[in-house]
C-alpha cells in the first residue's frame, strides 16, 4: 500500500533498510531497523529510495512525521532539504532528530519550532563495564547478580534463542500479557506486546539476536537486541520476572557477553526511559557514559 508515493514498510523490505542503516550508521535508538518493525502498530512507516537516500515517513495519531534521511554523511544536508521541500505545504513533525541533524534542519528553515525530547534521550553505556558490572559504582548490581546465582545455583541456565526457545518465549509473552489485568487498557504496553510478538515470529528474517534465562526448566527472562552502529549494540527488548532478585542485571550481562562478543563494540544503547520515574532510576543506576539528545522539530 502506497502513501504519497512512499511504500508501506513490509518484512520483505528488510534488506533495503539493512543496507541504508549500514550506510547512515546512526546511533539513535528509534533509527533502528528492529524498532522500526517492532512499533508498526502505533508508528506505521512508509519508505522511498531516491538518489542513494532512503526516506522514512509515518503517521502517529493522524499526524505526519519524518525520520532522519538515511544516507552517507556528505548527502545529509541535500537529503533533508529535499524532504522539507517535498512537504513544504503541509504540517509535519521531524522526530528523534539528533543534534547534528537538528542543526542542519535549522540552517535550512530557522523558523521551525524546536524542543528537546528529554523523555526520549538514549542511555549509552560502556560495553566492558555493563557486561562485567565492574567498578565501585556498580557494586550493588553485582551484589544482586551474585544473590541470584547463589539462590538459584544449579537451577538456572542462559541460552541463545533458537527455534525451541522462540515457541517458549511466545508462550511466556502471552502469559505475561494476560496477567497484566490492571494494565489491559495501557495502549503502550499492548503495542509493545504486539511488537515483541512480531519480532519473535519473524526472528529469522530480521537482523536480531536473542537470549533467555531458564529457571527450573522454565523461561523467566529473555532479551532481544541488534547492532545500532558499527561500534554500538542496541538492546531492543528486555523482559524478566521483576520479583526475582538479580534476574534483570544477570540477563543483561549474559545476553551482551554471549550474543555480542565483538572487539569492535564499544557502547551499549539501552534506549530511553519514556519519562517513567522507575525506568529513569533504573537506567541511571547503571551509570551511563553519556546520553543521546533528541529533538522534535515542527512545522505547524
Amino acid at each position: 500500500m502506497e502513501f504519497r508515493g512512499y511504500k508501506r514498510l513490509a518484512i520483505d523490505d528488510r534488506y533495503k533498510l539493512i543496507e541504508y542503516y549500514g550506510i547512515a550508521n546512526i546511533e539513535e535508538c528509534n533509527h533502528n531497523i528492529i524498532n522500526n518493525y517492532m512499533w508498526q502498530s502505533s508508528f506505521p512507516l512508509w519508505w522511498k529510495e531516491e538518489d542513494n537516500v532512503l526516506y522514512l515517513i509515518g503517521m502517529h495519531n493522524d499526524e505526519l512525521f519524518m525520520y532522519m534521511p538515511l544516507c552517507v554523511k556528505e548527502k545529509r544536508e541535500a537529503a533533508i532539504k529535499h524532504l522539507l521541500d517535498e512537504f513544504k505545504d503541509e504540517s509535519y513533525s521531524l522526530i528523534y532528530y539528533t543534534e547534528e541533524y537538528k542543526d542542519i534542519v535549522l540552517s535550512l528553515i530557522p523558523s521551525l519550532s524546536v524542543s528537546e525530547m528529554e523523555d526520549s534521550f538514549d542511555y549509552i553505556y560502556e560495553y566492558d563495564k555493563i557486561t562485567t558490572l565492574s567498578g565501585k559504582k556498580l557494586q550493588k548490581k553485582r551484589n544482586h547478580v551474585n544473590a541470584f546465582k547463589k539462590e538459584y545455583e544449579g537451577r538456572y541456565q542462559y541460552c541463545t534463542i533458537d527455534d525451541c526457545q522462540l515457541d517458549a518465549c511466545l508462550k511466556v509473552l502471552d502469559k505475561w500479557e494476560h496477567t497484566k489485568e490492571a494494565l489491559q487498557d495501557d495502549e503502550y504496553l499492548h503495542n509493545e506486546y504486539l511488537g515483541i510478538k512480531f519480532l519473535l515470529q519473524n526472528y529469522h528474517e530480521l537482523p536480531i539476536k536473542g537470549g533467555c534465562v531458564y529457571i527450573d526448566g522454565v523461561i523467566e527472562a529473555f532479551a532481544l537486541g541488534s547492532y545500532g552502529s558499527n561500534r554500538m549494540v542496541q538492546e531492543n527488548v528486555e523482559k524478566a520476572d521483576g520479583n526475582i532478585r538479580g534476574l534483570y542485571p544477570f540477563l543483561m550481562s549474559e545476553f551482551l557477553k554471549h550474543e555480542f562478543k565483538n572487539e569492535a563494540i564499544v557502547y551499549v544503547n539501552r534506549e530511553d526511559d519514556l519519562g517513567l520515574e522507575y525506568l529513569r532510576k533504573s537506567k541511571r543506576s547503571l551509570y551511563p557514559a553519556f546520553l543521546v539528545k533528541k529533538y522534535l522539530i515542527r512545522k505547524e
